[in-house]
């Protein structure tokens, strides 16, 4: 009798699925002065393509793969265990999907170029020496080649292979459609603030995180922006080049913070926003509520980050007084951060300034009830398509001037209920003091029904 070794060894042929079946590395990791070593252990992949041409595997074989890092790349792994019976259908329909999408994009069999012609060249030279506006490096060429999607005569083309301008055929191929549907349903509300055919801007609403990070479960993880946003942005309509899988996030936001966030529909566009990114063309604006006096009306903040250069602008725009609180007041800015480092505004706010931001709970000190006050309520970026400067703005949280009026009332470090409770006997004077003028005068149970309505909507 066979081992289930010796059937997949018949049955995928020349695959080289056990070399490195059963590596095992060690990465030690430092946090805060702990060590901790975490061991990650590779388990058995096996291309998809092989999955769908041969068959079939017994019930123990162990196959996981690896995601998908590169959403336009056409080559896929898939993540799933396998199980007797009907599971090579499932993986053909699933194959089916992703390949119709691509489309030829670019066809270089009757194109006139008096370097190439004549001359064999390597297939990466050649699309670099043919069509520089869309390879402008040979690193990029090469890249396009390796993700699959240049054909050489009707067959995948390889780095190795040489071509000649006028005897071989290279054509380009590229995704210009996505059947990408999001499975169940959103787990959370996202407004959509502006949608186009090739990105989006969306408003983050506090508490959630942009990308699930590593080690929580399925149900943590599906509580983030990356897995949402589908649900709410529509992709990239059919015939469009270049199309992305599925929308995806250009940039982040901490999970405390809300704000505007962009959302990528090509991979043009997405290059195009992350390289505006990278070289500061961005304007964006915060709204933060900080403890304590500013007391310059602006200024900028210089202050290094890690040892790399981080500035931010900043506004005052409004003073409140608050007598429980540090200064006997509280201020609310308007910041533009001029880099783009982690937590930057956070950090400028509670050492550049010496006003931690209310609701910090890692820079600053903690108060319940409201969050963190730090949104996001303003993006200038320039069009990816046709380069025209769009302006996003939003005005700031509701829960933002409800914590400067319960601090301008003398309360401090208290929940939605404490508020009410302390409240409760001045407004009780008060609605006894006008209940014969003032038919209207809000009731105990009113108080407390409008307290607890913003509490949910905070």
């Amino acid at each position: 009798m066979q081992t289930w070794r010796q059937r997949v060894r018949e049955s995928v042929g020349g695959l080289r699925w056990l070399h490195g079946a059963t590596r095992r590395s060690r990465r030690s990791e430092r946090s805060e002065g702990n060590e901790r070593e975490k061991t990650i252990r590779s388990v058995r992949t096996v291309p998809a393509a092989l999955l769908l041409q041969r068959g079939p595997f017994p019930a123990s074989f162990p196959l996981r793969s690896r995601p998908l890092c590169n959403p336009s790349f056409p080559a896929f792994r898939l993540n799933v265990r396998l199980r007797p019976g009907g599971i090579i259908e499932g993986f053909r329909k699933f194959s089916d999907r992703m390949k119709a999408g691509f489309s030829v994009l670019a066809d270089y069999s009757q194109v006139v170029n008096h370097e190439a012609n004549g001359r064999e060249m390597k297939l990466s030279e050649f699309l670099h020496s043919v069509d520089p506006d869309r390879f402008p490096s040979l690193s990029s060429s090469r890249k396009t080649v390796r993700k699959g999607l240049v054909l050489v005569n009707g067959q995948l083309g390889k780095i190795h292979h040489f071509v000649m301008l006028g005897r071989d055929s290279v054509q380009i191929t590229g995704r210009t459609e996505s059947n990408f549907k999001p499975y169940g349903d959103p787990p959370f509300h996202i407004d959509v603030i502006y949608e186009d055919d090739f990105f989006a801007c969306v408003y983050k609403p506090p508490g959630f995180c942009c990308h699930p990070p590593a080690g929580q479960t399925h149900q943590e993880a599906a509580k983030s922006m990356r897995v949402c946003v589908p649900h709410f942005v529509k992709t990239a309509p059919p015939g469009t080049e270049s199309a992305l899988w599925r929308p995806l996030l250009v940039h982040r936001l901490d999970k405390p913070t809300e704000g505007l966030m962009l959302v990528a529909k090509t991979k043009k566009a997405y290059t195009e926003l992350q390289r505006q990114f990278a070289l500061r063309e961005v304007k964006k604006t915060y709204a933060a509520v900080v403890e304590g006096r500013v007391e310059d009306e602006s200024g900028v903040i210089d202050l290094a980050i890690g040892g790399k250069e981080s500035k931010t602008e900043y506004k005052v725009v409004l003073r409140t007084a608050a007598p429980n609180l540090r200064d006997g007041v509280v201020t609310t800015l308007h910041l533009h951060p001029l880099h783009g480092r982690t937590h930057q505004i956070r950090i400028h706010c509670a050492d550049g300034l010496r006003v931690s931001i209310v609701g910090d709970k890692k820079y600053g000190r903690s108060y319940t009830g409201h969050g963190l006050c730090l949104a996001a309520i303003g993006l200038e970026v320039k069009h990816p398509e046709t380069g025209e400067l769009i302006k996003f703005s939003r005005p700031e949280p509701e829960r933002f001037s409800a914590f400067r009026a319960m601090a301008e009332a003398g309360l401090r470090s208290m929940s939605w209920k404490e508020a009410a409770s302390s409240c409760l006997t001045e407004v009780s004077a008060t609605s006894d003091a006008q209940s014969c003028e003032d038919d209207e005068a809000l009731s105990e149970d009113e108080l407390l029904g409008d307290l607890n309505n913003l509490e949910q909507s905070s």
